[in-house]
């Protein structure tokens, strides 16, 4: 099979189980699309100053509870519990609510890891030469 058919073959919608030691549980996570990617990137963009010293921000803490929302498979913060135990509108807010600043790390890092991000197979040296 040629990398042209590879491609058009793969799977994109691919999962990984992630253990949080505090909960002593696995959740699992998805990765995202180049759709999700731009509407995260979209809802999470501001501008500020005015003319010439207009200048285009990212709020990335939202990004990332935003990106963690979207591709938390298991458990559903979209649920009607999670939004109303914990007082949120979006699940995004929920995440903030309930992980921990370390979990969502290794949560993103599992989400960017099967999202293509990250390759195992490349090492910081390798980009250097």
């Amino acid at each position: 099979m040629d990398l042209l058919q590879k491609l058009l073959k793969a799977d994109m919608n691919v999962k990984k189980e992630v253990f949080i030691k505090r909960l002593d549980s696995n959740i699992t996570v998805s990765s995202f699309t180049n759709d999700d990617y731009e509407h995260i990137q979209e809802r999470c963009t501001f501008y500020e100053g005015k003319g010439n010293k207009r200048t285009k921000q990212v709020d990335t803490q939202k990004a990332r509870h935003m990106l963690i929302a979207k591709c938390l498979v298991e458990p559903n913060l979209n649920s009607k519990e999670a939004l109303e135990s914990t007082g949120s509108m979006e699940a995004y807010e929920v995440v903030k609510k309930v992980f921990l600043p370390g979990e969502q790390e290794l949560i993103e890092n599992a989400i960017g890891e099967i999202s293509g991000f990250v390759d195992g197979e490349v090492d910081a040296d390798d980009v250097k030469n």
